[in-house]
């Protein structure tokens, strides 16, 4: 099937090639997403292990709608009760613009109806509306008359891992973290430090990625709610990525000034990393001392009003330099 994994801008590259390397075909990168080919075990295995994907989407039909009723003409020809039960919670979010349908809650509403009517005409009752977290997650995609239908096969966002239920001021993404990490080959990196680690993001995503540990292997999924289902070989993927874990005898290492995101990060590590070597220390960067020649320094500094005073900037980056050189020794810092 064709399929469509968005991202944040800047890490088109890195998805293109997890994608390859899970199994994606005919791979090729665009704004923002990027496009290929695969088959449902490689939609349930891309869905677990992903490390730089927001979501994937299946399109379902392309068609020209220059207005809403076009679109609700075209929608309703889409085959929805052949995809998923009636009993089933929908929700349908639009993306991008169309000269001649500019109000997004009224595409929302026009798609809905057509669904609505599908199921009422065939089976005699209708799905629910959930804006919550949904069965199916239906996006609307426009781009100028061209309309395209598709199904998220991923519901929450991949980036949602799970593990972070608490976390410090200003947080990076898990999908951001791990998209960093991966362009800064941080698989190959004699280890990993972070001076200003919070609640420990990037070590906890290097953690996962130096051992080849899948990031979403034991969430749900959108995709168990469709019809084509098959619960037998979503279990075997989850079986594959478990067998391509290695272990990770690296050291991965993380500081922060402020004690209470340290403990923060150790509760996140405890509960959810509780085999990993990860290790937290509440002392300022300039007091780090650690050898972790080789490895790779990665940091998210203050900015904006978590700044300060404007001064501070050029301090806290020679810092950081200095620590760099004094920690990671023939590494790098990212």
């Amino acid at each position: 099937m064709e399929c469509v994994a968005t991202c944040r801008p800047g890490l088109e590259g890195v998805l293109a090639e997890e994608i390859r390397e899970l199994g994606g075909t005919s791979v090729e990168a665009a704004k923002r997403a990027v496009n290929f080919r695969a088959g449902q075990a490689e939609l349930y295995r891309l869905n677990m292990g992903l490390r730089s994907a927001i979501q994937i989407l299946v399109p379902l039909r392309t068609f020209t709608a220059r207005d809403y009723d076009r679109l609700y003409y075209q929608a309703r020809r889409t085959n929805w009760h052949q995809l998923f039960r009636r009993s089933s919670t929908i929700r349908i979010d639009v993306n991008g613009r169309s000269p001649g349908m500019t109000n997004s809650q009224y595409v929302i509403h026009r798609v809905k109806d057509a669904i609505v009517d599908t199921f009422r005409k065939l089976e005699g009752e209708r799905p629910s509306i959930s804006k919550g977290d949904p069965d199916i997650h239906i996006v609307v995609h426009l781009q100028g008359d061209r309309v395209t239908l598709c199904l998220d096969s991923s519901g929450i966002p991949l980036f949602k891992r799970g593990y972070r239920v608490e976390h410090g001021p200003a947080p990076i993404k898990e999908d951001l973290a791990a998209g960093m990490l991966l362009l800064g080959e941080a698989g190959a990196a004699a280890g990993l430090v972070d001076p200003m680690c919070g609640s420990g993001t990037f070590l906890f995503e290097g953690w996962m990625l130096m051992a080849r540990r899948a990031p979403n292997l034991d969430r749900g999924f959108a995709f168990e709610h469709w019809l084509d289902y098959d619960p037998e070989v979503h279990a075997a993927q989850r079986v594959y990525l478990r067998e391509r874990e290695v272990g990770c005898d690296k050291p991965v290492l993380g500081w922060d000034k402020d004690a209470a995101v340290i403990e923060q990060a150790r509760s996140i590590k405890e509960a959810f990393f509780a085999e990993a070597d990860i290790r937290f220390t509440a002392e300022p960067l300039q007091q780090m001392a650690v050898d972790c020649a080789g490895g790779l320094m990665v940091a998210n500094p203050p900015y904006g009003e978590r700044m300060g005073r404007e001064e501070d900037l050029g301090l806290l980056y020679r810092e950081l330099g200095e620590g760099s050189k004094r920690v990671a020794r023939g590494g790098r810092l990212l």
